[in-house]
């Protein structure tokens, strides 16, 4: 009786084990399905930006001055320009000169704006 108990009590555990070894299973093979849409929907974007940046226009132009292009990329704002001609002005500096001069930008920003001869 003992033996029929036990081995009674082993299949019903070891039918619960295979049902989550089942579940397990279903839930890996959807999240390969999930992880190939993403793929596929990932290369997908990746093409859509690259015809959009093909299509858009070449912003490689040149800044007009250096007011310009240390506002565009976020190294100033233009008070901060705005102090720096007036400390420049005083100083009888270049306006680069100036601005690093007060550490408002870096050296390499300053290296940048003389190679591209901003003024």
């Amino acid at each position: 009786m003992a033996c029929k108990s036990i081995n009674a009590n082993f299949e019903a555990r070891n039918e619960i084990l295979a049902d989550r070894e089942k579940a397990i299973y279903k839930e890996q093979e959807e999240l390969r399905k999930k992880r190939r849409a993403l793929k596929i929907n990932l290369e997908n974007l990746k093409k859509e930006l690259k015809n959009i940046n093909a299509d858009a226009p070449d912003s490689t132009l040149p800044p007009s001055s250096l007011k310009d292009w240390l506002v565009d990329t976020g190294t100033l704002q233009d008070h901060q320009f705005n102090k720096a001609a007036k400390y420049a002005d005083e100083k009888n500096l270049d306006m680069i000169s100036a601005l690093l001069t007060l550490n408002m930008i870096t050296v390499d920003t300053y290296e940048k704006a003389k190679r591209m001869k901003l003024k």
